[in-house]
């Protein structure tokens, strides 16, 4: 029999208020696995009292039937980039090395409120930065599905919090690719909601391109887990058919340097969808290359949020992170300005091409995830696989509205539905239809 680790938020969520799953116990449970090595290499701290406390007061409102959303008493884990009141909060880093936050992220205090429990705070890459899930001067989580390569990043250790039954959901954060990459490595479904659509504060490393984002194991988890964080309520995704649905697939760049096992893996996964039902359109409109060639912008935010404070500590930061800053910090204020009039245009032009399809598809990442003493060994690769690994999902950052990557049923190969800014449910009662054909 399964253990009930491994069940998704949602049915958890239901067992619960049914009165078929003790909150308690269930936090117990998590608790107990965590306390090991593999809870060691996901997460920094566990938040033991917390959990505890926030569990018997879902089981006491659960029994009267005043249970505060759909996920009361499910048991979350929380990137360390976001605050939590009284509990160090690092980022990954030693540049915050012992910081002790007085009050919940916005997110993290919405979701107590609604019912979540706290279980703990997840290992991550320095500041959140590196997308490869590496972090030398901390713990670089192992791939859940060959221990030899990495998990992806920055919120590697969230990844591996809900692969190995460690929780019911993780909450990280994406500035372009920081969750929709690692899960993508790790066969599970990460959502990035609309830019703008939730609040930063108390996001330690937040620029304007990120955004809480969410891992878990199904669809209606982040669903739920949008509408938890949030204070909403999440769409009813019953019902949602790819009988004429029509989606964009997107050609050109996202494919460049392609592995083979991720083609093979995206062509089965359209084959899946087009006997579903679903029209494909095949393009490379040249927005999509025009967006992508405003990265910079990106890397320019984080030297703009971080140069200052490396520089005062220099030896507080590795040196890869180091080479991060100072490519970035190459790029002139007449540049970055007229690359956010630009990204303003583009979005617009994004956004009208979206509108007339029900979602844009493209691989995730394109590539399997590299092994970890590879990238140790060769700095050059570290480099190269570190752009391979961002590029498709800084796509999504970049065009500003949500995305999601689902599981193809290759390992280790994900699919990504992109979607038009402020239209979030409608992306997800798209991605429920697409993963109930994949299975």
């Amino acid at each position: 029999m399964t253990s009930t680790r491994y069940l998704p938020a949602a049915e958890q969520g239901r067992l619960i208020a049914a009165g078929m799953l003790d909150p308690v116990a269930q936090v117990e449970l998590y608790l107990e696995t965590a306390a090991g090595r593999d809870g060691r290499m996901a997460f920094t701290r566990l938040t033991p009292n917390r959990a505890r406390f926030e569990a018997m007061a879902a089981r006491t409102r659960t029994k009267v039937g005043q249970g505060r959303s759909r996920l009361d008493g499910v048991a979350i884990s929380w990137m360390d980039s976001f605050d939590s009141a009284g509990r160090v909060s690092e980022a990954g880093t030693r540049l915050f090395a012992g910081r002790v936050p007085e009050c919940d992220a916005a997110v993290l205090a919405q979701a107590s409120a609604a019912g979540g429990v706290c279980l703990g705070k997840t290992q991550m890459t320095e500041l959140g930065i590196d997308l490869l899930g590496v972090n030398s001067i901390g713990v670089t989580p192992p791939n859940r599905y060959d221990p030899t390569r990495v998990t992806g990043g920055g919120a590697s250790g969230a990844a591996l919090s809900v692969n190995l039954g460690l929780c019911a959901m993780a909450v990280g954060m994406d500035g372009g690719g920081g969750v929709l990459v690692p899960a993508a490595w790790n066969d599970l479904v990460g959502f990035r909601p609309s830019i703008g659509r939730l609040p930063q504060a108390g996001m330690v490393c937040a620029t304007q391109f990120d955004t809480p984002a969410l891992m878990a194991r199904r669809v209606e988890d982040c669903a739920e887990g949008l509408a938890l964080i949030e204070g909403g309520r999440a769409p009813d995704l019953r019902g949602a058919t790819l009988s004429g649905a029509h989606f964009l697939l997107l050609e050109g760049p996202v494919y460049d340097d392609a592995d083979p096992a991720c083609l093979e893996a995206t062509s089965k996964a359209l084959g899946v969808l087009s006997r579903a039902g679903a029209r494909i359109t095949a393009q490379s409109p040249p927005v999509v290359e025009a967006l992508m060639g405003l990265c910079f912008l990106i890397e320019t935010e984080i030297h703009a949020c971080w140069q200052a404070l490396a520089s005062a500590n220099p030896l507080k930061v590795t040196p890869d992170l180091m080479r991060v800053f100072e490519k970035a910090g190459g790029v002139t204020a007449e540049r970055y300005l007229q690359g956010m009039r630009q990204l303003q245009e583009l979005r617009r032009v994004w956004g009208r091409l979206v509108s007339g399809y029900d979602g844009v598809i493209m691989p995730s990442v394109a590539q399997l995830p590299p092994t970890y003493d590879s990238l140790l060994i060769d700095h050059d690769l570290f480099t190269t696989q570190r752009k391979l690994a961002c590029r498709n999902a800084r796509l999504a950052a970049l065009s500003g509205g949500p995305a999601i990557t689902l599981p193809t049923g290759q390992d280790m190969v994900g699919l990504s539905l992109l979607g038009q800014n402020g239209h979030d449910e409608k992306l997800l009662c798209v991605a429920a239809a697409v993963e109930s054909a994949l299975g």
